[in-house]
């Protein structure tokens, strides 16, 4: 095992270079075969009573005077008052108080959303973390929770509106993740979770490129919202959601693969990401002493 990592380092090392030195090639490559989607008309997106969510769509609004948005969220007040700011930039905004777990009322209402609206670009972003469930819950529940929504979630809200998409070989999948599946250091079933939203978006853009259909993972590092409240003194190389926004917004016009912030948060969970398995379990060590975390209760 320990040759095995002392050969991994070496690959990693030898291997970044080779890349550094093809990578204008494969920029060229890039931006020749990328394929480039006209302005949206109509957007879905879901967790959009806050952070990135709400944020994502008050900047589409101001974007875009007239767009239709397609609102999906828990929250009722909430999502009205994000509902409310968009009209008042000049979207057109439904709102569909639906939560992403419940397969069959969301595919209903995706299915007529789009038949009304043909939707352009469906944004998979409502997620959860162990800290912002319910404290009454066990550690397992929690996993179970978390999987529900960040991983099936995401396959509710994606899969119903692929066939349309790729009758027409036009439309774009963003797929919300986390930097988090870099480092592999807590939260386990949060950290899974964004671990499968990150590989099924670059498998499923694969796939999709043949069919004319964008897909773009975003994946955040720490974005000052609900959801990462209770981490407020932890957070490091934070951003604004409305920061988070614009840089996602600008990715996706731009039909990357990979989105990723904040920079300095990427480069750090990048580094850690090229140590091997069992160095980094004992860098995690190290961590787990110095950088505690809360507990899961």
């Amino acid at each position: 095992n320990n040759l095995n990592d002392l050969i991994l380092l070496l690959t990693s090392l030898i291997g970044s270079f080779f890349i550094l030195l093809i990578s204008p090639i494969l920029y060229f490559y890039q931006v020749k075969d990328n394929k480039q989607f006209k302005d949206p008309k109509t957007i879905v997106i879901t967790g959009a009573s806050s952070g990135l969510g709400s944020s994502l769509a008050i900047e589409y609004s101001i974007k875009s005077r007239g767009i239709k948005l397609g609102l999906v969220g828990r929250n009722k007040e909430r999502l009205e008052k994000v509902k409310d700011e968009c009209v008042k930039n000049g979207a057109q905004v439904e709102m569909a108080l639906i939560d992403i777990t419940d397969k069959e009322k969301l595919e209903r209402w995706l299915l007529d959303f789009n038949e009304r609206n043909p939707i352009d670009i469906v944004y998979a972003n409502a997620a959860v973390t162990e800290l912002t469930l319910n404290k009454d819950l066990n550690f397992s529940d929690r996993i179970y929770k978390t999987i529900d929504t960040n991983v099936y979630g995401i396959l509710n809200t994606v899969l119903p509106i692929l066939p349309s998409f790729q009758e027409k070989r036009n439309g774009q999948v963003v797929i919300v993740s986390s930097l988090a599946t870099n480092t592999n250091f807590v939260y386990a079933g949060y950290t899974g979770s964004k671990g499968f939203a990150t590989s099924f978006a670059l498998t499923l853009r694969n796939r999709m490129s043949m069919c004319g259909v964008g897909v773009s993972v975003v994946c955040c590092g720490y974005i000052e919202t609900p959801m990462s409240e209770p981490l407020q003194e932890e957070l490091v190389f934070s951003v604004k959601p409305e920061e988070a926004a614009k840089i996602t917004i600008r990715g996706v016009e731009a039909n990357q693969a990979y989105i990723g912030f904040s920079r300095r948060m990427l480069i750090m969970t990048q580094l850690i990401h090229l140590i091997p398995g069992n160095l980094k379990d004992t860098f995690n060590n190290f961590l787990n002493k110095s950088w505690p975390f809360h507990d899961y209760n």
